[in-house]
């Protein structure tokens, strides 16, 4: 059995130039990056395209049917988010 590690393949930095900053504009009308989430070769997965879909049609209701809002802060001021990837844990509580 071989099992692909789809972690490394998406942090080479040879393929995606700087991998750990969050930068999803970086896949926008960009075509040739490769994604592996599906799986690859014969073994990707066979709902890959109705997955794209219900994932598309599940971010235009959401847009369509909320305010997405900051937050606010007890003083009522909004709260500004650190989305650098050290911000974040590998579960548990943030420190």
């Amino acid at each position: 059995m071989i099992i692909g590690s789809v972690w490394s393949i998406h942090n080479d930095a040879n393929v995606y130039p700087n991998p750990t900053a969050f930068m999803p504009e970086r896949f926008l009308g960009n075509k040739d990056l490769p994604h592996f989430t599906f799986g690859f070769g014969r073994r990707a997965c066979p709902g890959l395209h109705h997955a794209y879909s219900s994932l598309l049609l599940f971010m235009a209701a959401t847009l369509w049917g909320f305010q997405i809002l900051p937050g606010k802060d007890a003083s009522g001021n909004e709260v500004v988010m650190d989305v650098s990837p050290t911000a974040f844990t590998e579960g548990g509580e943030a420190s």
